[in-house]
């Protein structure tokens, strides 16, 4: 049940967090290249998921207790969410719309 939860609470902000992403990347942009900064934000998050799942799958699997690779898994993954969360916000704030 636990277990339950914390999957269908990962999975909403995972959405919120990607329509957040997608809002503040194309904000600004003139309406004749909406498609191409789209395009650049569903290309990033591509490559990510086809780079990033292989190679945290890699080191999970290097663990000879599966449950602990997964455990490092998940840490070296808060990690870097928590280090593009912090940059994100700093380049944010230089974004700021006056008037």
């Amino acid at each position: 049940m636990l277990a339950t939860v914390a999957v269908s609470l990962a999975s909403m902000c995972h959405l919120i967090a990607l329509v957040s992403y997608g809002l503040t990347a194309t904000s600004g942009i003139p309406n004749g290249e909406q498609g191409l900064a789209t395009g650049l934000v569903t290309t990033t998050q591509q490559v990510g998921m086809t780079i990033g799942i292989p190679l945290l799958g890699v080191v999970a699997a290097t663990h000879e207790v599966l449950d602990d690779g997964v455990r490092l898994v998940v840490a070296i993954d808060a990690a870097i969410v928590l280090v593009a969360a912090v940059l994100v916000a700093l380049g944010l704030r230089g974004r700021r719309r006056t008037g």
